[in-house]
């Protein structure tokens, strides 16, 4: 009897070990430097056809010294009406005399926007934290506009910001009211929008989620700067733009408790900064830049 329980022990440990394996496999990982190289190595070159390939935009930022826990991908969405045939999954919006279907596309994080677009951003984590983004208009000269808190957001997953590797956060959410940004210049002068992206390894003190952005006084925005990363540096995957929106994306953005499997579509891009460590606050920036204006034709006489 003891021989027999001895086994039946030793097999509930082995259907554990290859539980707890299947259970790392199925991790969803966002960051590897055999995928960022120009050419794979022979050891990665059959992984590699099955894995993103990742243009580095910043050459003089190596990648070598990158903490994979202080990385953060961001997908930006451009949005239009959905016309028969499209491909993709389609964001349903409610409003005027008949809901409108949306189709959204992958754009590159260095696309010129043009006034009018409808836009939405995906923010994923490699690390387990708390995500905090700040919105901020630039204006020519260096000068900026105020700071507003526009997540947590009390319309977002309920006002949770604690997020882990394989969730997503799309911002605005599906159902928000309209679940995009419509890009509008404020002022003549105004080149982009700024979007700040703060991981902190533990909650904030004295922020809260609001209905709408709130705005953040100067000094709080200084003291969050102060975790920026000069030498932040960009990757990119090119050939996924213009990508449509699959429907694992879309079911996790949807649902917290959904998250995405190793094989899903992969940020368009990433942010990674060579002084950065996944104990410490990785804040990254997104800049929505604006396409210049185009000058009124000459009227010939």
């Amino acid at each position: 009897m003891i021989r027999k329980y001895r086994i039946i022990a030793l097999s509930i440990l082995a259907l554990a070990s290859v539980m707890l394996v299947r259970g790392q496999d199925a991790t969803r990982h966002i960051w590897d430097t055999a995928f960022l190289s120009p050419k794979a190595d022979k050891a990665t070159q059959g992984q590699a056809a099955h894995k993103p390939r990742y243009t580095v935009l910043t050459p003089r930022i190596p990648v070598q010294t990158v903490d994979p826990g202080a990385v953060v991908g961001v997908t930006v969405w451009r949005l239009h009406e959905y016309k028969k045939g499209d491909a993709g999954e389609r964001l349903l919006v409610h409003g005027g005399s008949k809901p409108i279907e949306f189709a959204p596309k992958r754009v590159s994080a260095r696309t010129l926007f043009k006034r009018g677009d409808k836009v939405r951003v995906t923010v994923e984590a490699a690390r387990e934290g708390y995500l905090y983004v700040v919105d901020r208009e630039r204006y020519t000269h260096g000068k900026q506009g105020e700071p507003y808190l526009i997540f947590p957001a009390a319309t977002i997953r309920g006002g949770e910001n604690h997020i882990v590797p394989g969730q997503i956060v799309e911002i605005p959410a599906q159902d928000d009211d309209p679940p995009y940004f419509n890009l509008r210049q404020s002022r003549p002068d105004q080149m982009a929008e700024q979007l700040t992206i703060l991981i902190s390894p533990t909650p904030i003190q004295d922020v809260q989620p609001g209905e709408n952005g709130q705005r953040l006084s100067p000094e709080q925005c200084a003291q969050w700067e102060q975790h920026s990363h000069v030498d932040a540096g960009m990757a990119e995957i090119k050939a996924n733009v213009a990508l449509d929106w699959s429907r694992e994306e879309k079911n996790a953005g949807r649902d917290p408790a959904i998250s995405l499997p190793p094989g899903a579509p992969p940020p368009q891009t990433l942010f990674y900064s060579t002084d950065a460590n996944a104990q410490s606050p990785t804040i990254v920036k997104l800049v929505l830049n604006y396409a210049p204006p185009v000058p009124p034709l000459r009227q010939s006489h």
